[in-house]
């Protein structure tokens, strides 16, 4: 039992409103193996800081801060929590997020334990907003138990990295040139880059059970990337990144399904808005070989997403 198995980090930025279910959430996990939380708080001007102090105090055995000394953005967080870490096992956890399974934890352990061909092991996740109304389970595509791997990426299906428990690639120095490549894209968006990282080394296997409540918050001191950006910009970000990927793999993978996604889905909501010069900067990052193919499919998958959207 003095062997740390898994390190639990949380990041926040002005959650204070939520950060003590979240923390609450990892404290209440029945486990039958040594874990430690780091609480990685980016320089919040609210009092978030202070109540990470009172946990600290309370439980100094399993809980540590990570020290911040300025505002870094959350993928140069997770990256310095990580690296800081000491367990077999990686997790990450959001401050306006929680935990809603007792037994999250030891189900994943468990099954890396006894399946070491997998880097990792996620779930599925409940969307709430303010008002704790059930919004829908994500991702929605997942049915059953499921093993993913890079074909899935390709086709435009994404696990919840917020939900996964992995390998910790962080202490591993065959991996920190790619990781800090890929955590340097983007200040904030970290999730299609690990996710892409995960399943560029391994397989993640998906538990159909959500585990885990994700805050859509809407208003009311908003604090976390999708609550402050619109659909659109989302959507173009993501393609950013993608295509900043695409070129440092030297177009390794088949990401034309990714890049369709994200055009088609700025395409409707800028025309929506009336945003018609925003919808050509989706064009300016799409590869050369697949602008024309998109340009001709954009009306079929504009009428699928309307007739989605009736159902």
């Amino acid at each position: 039992m003095d062997k740390i198995i898994l390190s639990v980090v949380i990041i926040s930025y002005n959650q204070e409103k939520y950060i003590r279910n979240a923390i609450d959430s990892v404290l209440m996990q029945k486990v039958n193996f040594k874990y430690e939380l780091i609480l990685a708080d980016d320089c919040s001007p609210d009092n978030t800081k202070k109540i990470l102090e009172e946990y600290e105090k309370k439980y100094p055995n399993i809980i540590k801060i990570a020290k911040r000394n300025k505002n870094m953005g959350s993928t140069k967080n997770i990256l310095n929590a990580g690296k800081i870490s000491k367990g077999k096992y990686i997790t990450t956890l959001e401050g306006d997020d929680y935990w809603s399974d007792k037994n999250k934890l030891q189900m994943q352990v468990d099954f890396l334990e006894n399946n070491s061909n997998y880097i990792g092991v996620a779930h599925l996740q409940e969307g709430r907003n303010l008002d704790d109304k059930p919004l829908g389970i994500f991702p929605s595509w997942i049915k059953k138990d499921i093993d993913v791997n890079m074909s899935y990426f390709e086709e435009g299906k994404d696990f919840s990295l917020s939900t996964c428990l992995y390998k910790n690639i962080y202490k591993e120095k065959k991996y920190q040139d790619e990781l800090e490549y890929l955590l340097s894209l983007h200040r904030i968006v970290g999730d299609l880059q690990l996710c892409y990282f995960l399943l560029e080394h391994g397989i993640i296997h998906i538990i159909n059970k959500p585990m885990m409540i994700y805050r859509v918050i809407k208003k009311d001191g908003e604090s976390n990337y999708n609550s402050n950006n619109s659909a659109s910009n989302i959507n173009l970000t993501n393609m950013i990144i993608l295509r900043k990927i695409d070129d440092s793999s030297n177009n390794k993978y088949n990401f034309f399904v990714r890049y369709c996604n994200c055009i088609t889905m700025g395409f409707c909501l800028n025309l929506l808005t009336f945003k018609l010069s925003a919808i050509g900067n989706f064009f300016k990052y799409c590869p050369k070989k697949y602008k024309v193919k998109i340009a001709m499919l954009i009306p079929y998958y504009t009428i699928k997403i309307v007739l989605n959207r009736r159902k």
